[in-house]
């Protein structure tokens, strides 16, 4: 057996000894199905119910309908009502968590860009109305998009009404036959993209895959702890001067990525079987954690170059742990609507993974460089460190 598989077994071994190595990896796949029995998939219990009441022979309030249709998923679940009445009732009596009510002339008040007031929201006291606000004014914003362009190039002297109104009824039409003439972008002021999609919260498989990504990150940060204990042993302090450093790095990191993509695997096999429809398929999952915990062990092994004391590591856990519970998209995205830390929020590996599990080619492509930035620094902290070793080794030979 040679030396390098040897080490692999031998950290193996040592990180299965160890109850907080074991913790972090039992959880993983028991989060899931905690998950799963408190938060059933099928169950319609915990959805938030909406109800939307527009008006008769109303095409662009029927165009808002179909927007909000598109947006009903685990946590929202949009409802035609009958009545105005109907939707006092059933928000009265927390049936529904809150309802809107289109104005009877929505039509004509969008033709003559009159916006105030012309959807009422109906809520109960301790209504959690802030998200589905959002996916409402989104999809009317997706409607009333053109006519508030055409109404700025008026202003500017860009077109003439013949020319707007001629414009207008040409994207009427094609809206009809379901073409796509024109691409919207809703951004924050930061200049972020804003997904209405997520405007209704992250739902109980993105707290699941949080959770996991989580504990993931603590595994990692605890092999960081554990390979700067490793560098002031015995046993490594006797085998240094016949094996280089990278070898027994490699070793360690190789026998750590094996357990944690193990953990991380059948956590997400658990929540594949709990919420079926969620996530990238097989292929994308297993190539998103592979970049994941790549990600985490470059980011361990630099925080070990940074801090190469295990006690102040250890010390700063907590910390780390808060940063990633508030900043990451576990329980709420805040990095999207927050511009001042957005910054940090992209800092953190569990972002970009989460964000690339539940978003498009876009935040895979973001979530694929950032691995790559990191893997760039941890090559340049590790050449340094062994610069730095061997420029010590030969002054005290010296």
């Amino acid at each position: 057996m040679s030396y390098f598989r040897a080490l692999i077994r031998l950290q193996l071994k040592r990180f299965l000894r160890q109850k907080a190595f074991l913790i972090c990896l039992f959880l993983m796949p028991l989060l899931g199905i905690f998950m799963g029995v408190l938060f059933p998939a099928s169950s319609v219990g915990n959805t938030l119910k909406v109800g939307i009441l527009l008006p008769d022979d109303s095409g662009k309030s029927e165009q808002v309908w179909r927007r909000l249709l598109t947006c009903s998923d685990e946590q929202t679940e949009f409802i035609r009502a009958d009545s105005e009445n109907q939707v006092r009732e059933q928000v009265a009596a927390r049936v529904w968590e809150c309802g809107y009510l289109f104005a009877q002339n929505f039509d004509a008040r969008l033709d003559r860009g009159d916006y105030k007031g012309i959807i009422t929201r109906v809520m109960s006291p301790a209504s959690m109305t802030l998200f589905t606000s959002w996916t409402v004014v989104s999809a009317l914003f997706e409607v009333c998009a053109p006519h508030l362009a055409m109404d700025f190039l008026k202003s500017r002297d860009l077109l003439t009404q013949a020319e707007a109104g001629a414009f207008l009824l040409l994207w009427e039409e094609a809206d009809d036959a379901g073409l796509v003439k024109l691409r919207l972008e809703r951004q924050s002021d930061g200049g972020g993209i804003f997904d209405r999609t997520r405007a209704s919260g992250i739902g109980a498989s993105g707290i699941t895959r949080g959770l996991m990504a989580l504990l993931l990150f603590v595994f990692a940060y605890l092999w960081a702890v554990q390979h700067l204990e490793d560098t002031m042993t015995g046993f490594f302090q006797r085998i240094k001067p016949f094996e280089p450093a990278t070898k027994r790095l490699a070793g360690s990191l190789t026998a750590a990525g094996l357990l944690m993509a193990a953990g991380g695997g059948l956590a997400v096999a658990v929540e594949k079987l709990i919420f079926p429809a969620e996530g990238a398929g097989l292929l994308g999952e297993v190539f998103l954690l592979t970049v994941y915990i790549l990600s985490l062990a470059c980011l361990s092994f630099i925080l070990t170059v940074i801090i190469p004391n295990r006690d102040y590591l250890l010390a700063v856990l907590p910390f780390f742990l808060i940063l990633c519970l508030l900043l990451s998209p576990i329980l709420f995205d805040a990095g999207q609507w927050i511009r001042e830390i957005r910054w940090l929020s992209n800092l953190i590996p569990l972002t970009h993974y989460l964000r690339a599990v539940t978003g498009g080619r876009k935040e895979l492509q973001d979530f694929v460089v950032y691995t790559c930035l990191l893997v760039l620094l941890a090559s340049a902290a590790g050449y340094a460190k062994a610069k730095l070793s061997e420029i010590s080794f030969l002054k005290q030979r010296a």
